[in-house]
């Protein structure tokens, strides 16, 4: 079925339905799957996002991703979150030219303010579980400020855009594991050019309940959002509102 995906990692165990295909890589043996190994799912019924929130995945309208990842580099394993934003950007730019997708920091990827693809990434042990859902095709329970590849103009095929997606990660990640320095950089370019985040006013909700209201100006080197405020603020961690493009 994923003939061309297949291709691109070591071992794919497809699902039509699962619960969660972060909870199915953390439940599996991973000492028998090898780096870059990838679980998928046509349909999720308990998809998760950050903090807590789900993710509707409704059967054959998005690609639910799970990657297991064994980070040589464990101080800057933290940047593959940013790292896959900006693959699923390239994707979604190659399959929809006209849709100019934008990275929101830190794990969004929109197409005109509406969100297209969401990533999670959880640490176990030593490995790195990252999971990335991307909408392909409207969803009846979806969110109002949900968009998909269908409604940007592609008619591409689940195997067509997943092959895609996991090629554009797959380059990244190979650097990363060779010149992790060199790596982050790459990426930390790549997010300034096509944030949407920087140069907005934003409001930063952090875990602690606090806000911090002011223009998010840059990212530093360890992938957190500085905002311009009445000083700067260095954010690792944040549900971040944009207030204005």
């Amino acid at each position: 079925m994923l003939t061309k995906s297949q291709l691109a990692v070591p071992r794919l165990d497809f699902f039509e339905s699962i619960d969660s295909t972060n909870l199915a890589l953390e439940r599996a043996d991973r000492s028998v799957l090898d780096d870059f190994s990838a679980f998928v799912a046509a349909s999720q019924t308990a998809g998760q996002g950050r903090l807590g929130r789900t993710w509707v995945s409704e059967p054959g309208s998005s690609i639910s991703l799970s990657l297991l990842l064994r980070p040589k580099t464990q101080e800057q394993k933290g940047w593959l979150t940013l790292m896959m934003a900006t693959a699923v950007r390239a994707t979604i730019a190659l399959f929809a030219a006209d849709s100019n997708p934008k990275i929101k920091w830190p794990n969004d990827v929109l197409v005109g303010e509406k969100k297209i693809s969401g990533i999670l990434a959880k640490a176990v042990g030593g490995d790195v579980i990252l999971g990335v859902g991307l909408n392909l095709k409207k969803q009846a329970e979806a969110p109002e400020n949900a968009t998909a590849l269908e409604e940007a103009g592609s008619v591409a095929s689940f195997d067509d855009v997943l092959s895609e997606l996991l090629t554009q990660f797959r380059a990244r990640y190979a650097k990363f594991q060779s010149d992790a320095t060199w790596a982050v950089a790459n990426t930390a370019e790549e997010f300034r050019q096509h944030s949407s985040t920087l140069g907005t006013e934003v409001m930063a909700l952090l875990p602690s309940g606090e806000q911090i209201r002011g223009t998010a100006i840059d990212i530093d080197a360890s992938g957190n959002l500085i905002i311009q405020a009445d000083a700067k603020h260095v954010i690792s961690a944040a549900d971040i509102i944009h207030l204005r493009n």
